[in-house]
């Protein structure tokens, strides 16, 4: 208490001095705590337990199984003057 009484007793720029210092203590502290906590979570995440759960080779399979969309020459032409008349009717 003899530390509060004695920064109370102290002008206003020097208890917004303290004050600021504290808080920028505190905030840094919180930031490398939150840092290693991340950094925990990160190593002990199993990566290829994660690849199985969310079941990308699955995935993986069904979209290299679908069909590929193929045009020929002509139906690109066909599309090509469509467009082409669109563009100029009013």
């Amino acid at each position: 208490m003899e530390t509060l009484k004695r920064i109370q007793a102290k002008p206003e720029n020097e208890r917004k001095a303290i004050f600021w210092l504290l808080v920028i203590v505190m905030g840094f502290s919180l930031f490398f705590v939150w840092l290693a906590l991340v950094k925990h979570r990160l190593t002990s995440l199993n990566q290829g337990r994660l690849r199985q759960e969310l079941k990308l080779p699955e995935l993986e399979k069904q979209i290299n199984s679908l069909p590929k969309p193929e045009l020929d020459p002509d139906s690109l032409k066909q599309l090509e003057e469509l467009l082409r008349q669109e563009a100029t009717t009013p």
